[in-house]
């Protein structure tokens, strides 16, 4: 995952440099491809994180299965939905930072349909860019959606056996006596 990275970063250097050059040539001739280029190179990064999380979602599970881990961690007293909430905490955490970012590049995208330099005029036209920028927000936070908060029967191991608990490896607090 480490050469997605370096695509991520060399990407949104190339995004920041191509918008910048779209705000500061001085007339349209030059503004309009540096924005297009720019466009193309935000959804390639998109296209770069969607792969990111892909891999951050499979790689584990299947290092797990390669290594034999997997039968350990199912031999556990461990809830298995507990494993795949914490796998999936774990994958949005890995790349909550790409999306942060890529939604901020999207909103520069969406603030500069406005710039007359670019000469859209057209109410229609703005609105397909509009729309386009704005879908890329949405998908970006609809893939991986926050983990829905557990019912009481899949939150703790011992709730049948009437022990409190606050997670899995907690312990009941009465004493022993």
């Amino acid at each position: 995952m480490a050469a997605l990275d370096w695509a991520f970063v060399l990407g949104s250097l190339a995004f920041l440099g191509f918008q910048a050059a779209a705000f500061v040539l001085p007339d349209r001739n030059g503004a309009i491809p540096a924005f297009i280029t720019a466009m193309l190179i935000a959804y390639g990064l998109h296209v770069v994180v969607k792969i990111r999380a892909t891999l951050a979602a499979v790689a584990p599970w299947f290092e797990e299965v390669h290594q034999g881990g997997l039968e350990l961690l199912l031999s556990t007293p461990l809830n298995p939905s507990w494993l795949r909430e914490g796998h999936g905490v774990a994958t949005r955490h890995s790349i909550v930072a790409h999306r942060y970012i890529l939604t901020a590049f999207n909103l520069i995208l969406y603030f500069s349909i406005f710039d007359d330099d670019l000469d859209i005029k057209g109410s229609g036209i703005r609105i397909v860019f509009l729309s386009i920028f704005l879908g890329g927000i949405a998908s970006l936070w609809a893939d991986l959606p926050p983990s829905p908060t557990p019912d009481s029967s899949t939150s703790c191991a011992c709730a049948n056996s009437g022990t409190s608990s606050s997670g899995p490896f907690s312990r009941s607090s009465s004493p022993s006596g």
